[in-house]
């Protein structure tokens, strides 16, 4: 079985972080915040969700204290991480990726290819938090607690 999509958490596990991001960010945004209804930190909410899930997906493979569940269950439970989801780039691994029933060995091949896309994951992770704080940038007029939030959010996989 194959997890929910990377892009699925925006809609589906964001609702949490869009709205905290709204609400604590009352104080340094509340022009803004009160004029638009709180929909000018949506997206930045959005983006810190995916941060805090991508950050959580890293530190799982790199056997960091985990934030959810580990990346030995994700792998054999074919949840679709960060990580895995720029190994699956290779044909091969997407193949078996996929397969409803893996070896050891083809679950070992997984996880090898899992482990080497996390440079690339983190590449990623640090994307999010720049569109992340330029998000928090365009629409507060002082943005350092979202900045503040963002990086905080950020070091979980670096922990």
């Amino acid at each position: 079985m194959i997890g929910r999509p990377f892009a699925s958490w925006l809609s589906t596990e964001t609702p949490f972080f869009s709205a905290s991001a709204r609400v604590s960010s009352i104080t340094s945004c509340r022009a803004s915040f009160i004029s638009t209804g709180g929909n000018l930190l949506r997206k930045f909410g959005a983006l810190l969700g995916v941060l805090y899930h991508g950050c959580d997906d890293v530190g799982d493979v790199k056997g960091l204290e985990s934030l959810g569940g580990g990346g030995e269950e994700d792998l054999r439970d074919g949840i679709l991480t960060l990580p895995a989801s720029i190994a699956i780039k290779d044909p091969i691994i997407a193949e078996l990726f996929c397969k409803s029933e893996r070896s050891e060995n083809e679950l070992e091949q997984i996880a090898r290819a899992v482990r080497a896309a996390v440079p690339a994951a983190e590449e990623r992770l640090d994307q999010l938090a720049v569109e992340a704080k330029w998000e928090a940038h365009l629409h507060c007029a002082n943005p350092a607690p979202l900045y503040a939030l963002v990086d905080h959010t950020r070091e979980l996989s670096r922990r």
